[in-house]
This record gives C-alpha cells, sequence and structure tokens, in this order.
C-alpha cells in the first residue's frame, strides 16, 4: 500500500483528489510491503520528475513553475523483487493568478511578521511571477531568505533589487545584516583561526560597506534645508555618512550662536577630531568649558586628544572626571575603548 502526505510546517497531511497547491510543496510517501523498497517515483504528468531510494520518500513539487489547473502527479513504489504500487493524485495548481501583486505582497508580509517565513516566500515568488521587475517582491524575499538563514539566496534577490536601483536603502540594509549574520556564523563555526578570523573579515567588511552606502544614500536624501533647521540631525546624519567636513561645516555656526550649548559643542569637537583637526576639537573644548560646562561626553573626548597626544596622566584624570560625571556614559566607555586600541597598534612588537 502506499499513501501520500503533505507536508505542512510541521504536520503531515494526507495528500486528495482536488487539494490546491501554491508555491513550492513538500511530498512525503509512506510504502507497506512484505519486501524491502528499492525505490520510489515521482511523475509530473507523464514527465519523471525525481527518484528517492531511502526513507523518507520525499519530493518536491514547485507550482509556481507548473500550469495553472488540474495536474495529475503519479508516485510509484518498487520493491527489491520487481513488485510495484502506484498511487495518482490529480490536485489543483492555484497560484492566485488572479489576485493582485498588493495582495499577494501583504500577504507575505503578514507572514513573514507572524514568522512564517516560508508562508512569505510562497507570497514573494507569486508577486514576482505576476509581475517579475517588482521591487518591493524582491525586498521580501530577501528578508524571508534572511530570516531563514539562507544568504546566498537572500542574497541573490537584495542584489536584484540593488541592479534595478543602486540607491535601494533597504535593500542596502539587508545586505548588511547579511554580512552580520554571516560574520556571527563564521565565528561560531571553528576551523582554522587564521581561515576563521579571514572570513569574519570580509563577513563583517561586506556588512560595513553596505550600512555605509545606506547612510549615504540617506544623507544625500535629506532635504536641503535641514541643515539650518535641524543642525544636530543633519550633523548626525552626515557622521553616519562619513561626511566630517559637512557636519563640521554645520555645527560651527550653531554653536557660534549658543557657546552655552554642550552638546552643540561635543559634536563639533568630535566633527573636528573625525575630520583629522585635533587643534581644533581642543579649541572647542576650551570654549566650552569657558561658556558652558563640561560633561561626561566633552571629558571622553579631552582623554581621548591628551592619550592621543602622549599625555597618559591628563587622560586619566579627564576619564576619571568623566566617570564621576556619569559612569555608565557610552560616549565616555568608547573614548576610552578607542584610546586602547590607538595605543596597541602603536606599540611596537617585541622579537
Amino acid at each position: 500500500t502506499m499513501e501520500v502526505l503533505l507536508v505542512d510546517g510541521t504536520k503531515l497531511v494526507a495528500a486528495k483528489d482536488g487539494d490546491k497547491l501554491t508555491g513550492e510543496r513538500t511530498f512525503r510517501v509512506r510504502v507497506q510491503a512484505n519486501d524491502p523498497i528499492s525505490s520510489v517515483e515521482f511523475y509530473v504528468g507523464d514527465d519523471l520528475r525525481d527518484t528517492d531510494g531511502s526513507t523518507p520518500y520525499e519530493f518536491k513539487f514547485d507550482a509556481l513553475n507548473e500550469e495553472e489547473g488540474t495536474v495529475k502527479l503519479t508516485f510509484k513504489g518498487y520493491t527489491a523483487k520487481g513488485t510495484s504500487a502506484t498511487k495518482v493524485l490529480r490536485l489543483v495548481v492555484d497560484n492566485g493568478g488572479g489576485v493582485s501583486v498588493e495582495d499577494h505582497l501583504k500577504r507575505g508580509r503578514e507572514a513573514l511578521s507572524n514568522g512564517n517565513s516560508d508562508g512569505a516566500i510562497d507570497a514573494g515568488r507569486t508577486a514576482l511571477k505576476v509581475d517579475p521587475n517588482n521591487q518591493p517582491a524582491r525586498l521580501l524575499l530577501a528578508r524571508a531568505y534572511l530570516a531563514k538563514n539562507q544568504y546566498d539566496r537572500a542574497q541573490k534577490f537584495a542584489d536584484d533589487a540593488l541592479a534595478a536601483d543602486g540607491t535601494n536603502q533597504e535593500a542596502l540594509e539587508i545586505q548588511a545584516g547579511i554580512g552580520v549574520q554571516r560574520a556571527f556564523v563564521v565565528t561560531s563555526s571553528g576551523g582554522d583561526r587564521a581561515e576563521t578570523l579571514r572570513a569574519y573579515g570580509e563577513a563583517l567588511g561586506s556588512a560595513a560597506q553596505a550600512q555605509s552606502k545606506v547612510n549615504e544614500a540617506r544623507f544625500t536624501g535629506l532635504a536641503p534645508d535641514l541643515a539650518t533647521t535641524n543642525p544636530t540631525g543633519y550633523a548626525d546624519a552626515a557622521f553616519r555618512a562619513g561626511r566630517y567636513t559637512a557636519a563640521v561645516a554645520t555645527l560651527k555656526p550653531a554653536y557660534d550662536k549658543d557657546t552655552t550649548n554642550t552638546a552643540l559643542g561635543n559634536r563639533l569637537a568630535y566633527g573636528y577630531l573625525l575630520a583629522g583637526d585635533p587643534k581644533a576639537a581642543s579649541d572647542t573644548l576650551g570654549s566650552i568649558r569657558r561658556y558652558g560646562k563640561y560633561d561626561a561626553y566633552t571629558y571622553a573626548l579631552q582623554g581621548l586628544i591628551l592619550g592621543q597626544q602622549g599625555n597618559d596622566d591628563g587622560a586619566d584624570e579627564a576619564f576619571k572626571n568623566g566617570a564621576l560625571e556619569n559612569a555608565d556614559s557610552l560616549g565616555l566607555r568608547t573614548a576610552q575603548a578607542s584610546l586602547q586600541q590607538v595605543l596597541a597598534t602603536a606599540q611596537p612588537h617585541e622579537l
């Protein structure tokens, strides 16, 4: 005897005539016989599509590659002695051809938000079949495959989206996510340390490059008057895009108008540091001391500048004062870590 089941998530459901097939489905065949089973064959119409010689006997059927309407599926099992059994099913390929692309996308997004990556993939692939150039469908598929840790497939659809629009922020963000996830996989995979570090560097570098493109796209897309109406917001976007000179050019006149604003002064000093002008950064900190009030972040910047100048005692004192202001300051901790990295890199290696 032969029983054909449809794999539905974690469940197995008996397949029967008239069942509708959407997207990619998996059939599992159970065979009971007095003699050992040698193989099971899977036919679509009269075409032999696959043969399986070991349990579980499973066959994939991609409804999106078939014509809409009734399709005959045949499963044939053979024993080692040459006897056989056959199961024929007449099912219906129904990919929702009459449904709009937007409806497919809505179904896919809902599936993805509910953790149903396979449902999102079915909906995204269907939407692409209706409209092969649909960008939201490509992005939906990239996110769904990323959620399943299928990085190559996710990369493929993100790349397709970027081929159509090289500045698509969502596609760039997905690429960054793929790089980060691959980096984590590399670090947990063990193996040769040198090779692991190389692969980790490549994966993380890819993520950083993609994120850099996202930040650049966001910066170039800012409203022209934002530098005047919201200088700190504009400057923060410029920092993320690596446009340090633009950040300084925006912050300097804003700070000159309000030298009591420590937050503005800190941003300006930070911009000078990133732009490679530590003297201007130090002068800005001096202005903050005269007209405003040092906070933990100001002390962090001061410690970073003094440390890079070789004034270790002054740097330690600045960090200590910063800790007194706010021991949990992320800026303070980051500055200390950055200084340690600079000092470690500068140390000559012993032979």
